[in-house]
Formats: C-alpha cells, structure tokens, sequence
C-alpha cells in the first residue's frame, strides 16, 4: 500500500521456504521516505512528510540457516490530507 504524507504508515514483509528467525534489511544504495524505517523484524513504519513521488528500494531477509533473497520494493508517497474550507 502507498504512504501518505503526515499518516502512520506500516507494512510487514514475510517470506516462506525460510528457517527462523529472520533478520530483514534495507540493500545499500536504495531510497526509502524519510520518516520511514525498516526494522530487522520486517516492519517498515514510520510517518513521513518525504516529497511526493516514488521510492525504489530492495528488501533483504536472511535466514538461521544464513540463506538469503531479495526484493525490488517501491513505495509510493502520497499528498497529506487537504481539507477545504468556506
């Protein structure tokens, strides 16, 4: 789902064919929303006010076993709210 701006935002990633636990992670060189985290337990959060656009970024997971995938990611900002008044 996109993020709009100045809202919670939350996303969990999960993966099969893996052995717990799990450690995820942000890949080098993307670009994630200001505000917006990834935590190593694959919850990206945060609330941002990042400009509106597109954000590319690829999605890590690691295994016990040290086997690992990856994932191309995009997470769209959108415009904060706008409220009209008379």
């Amino acid at each position: 789902p996109a993020a709009t701006q100045t809202i919670p935002y939350s996303q969990t990633f999960s993966a099969v064919g893996v052995t717990a636990p799990l450690t995820w992670s942000i890949v080098a060189g993307g670009s994630l929303p200001s505000g917006i985290t990834m935590s190593s337990a694959g919850v990206l959060s945060g609330t941002t006010i990042a400009a509106v656009g597109t954000y590319n970024f690829t999605v890590r997971v690691v295994d016990s076993n040290n086997c690992s995938a990856q994932v191309p990611y995009s997470l769209e900002v959108l415009c904060q709210p706008l409220i009209v008044l008379p």
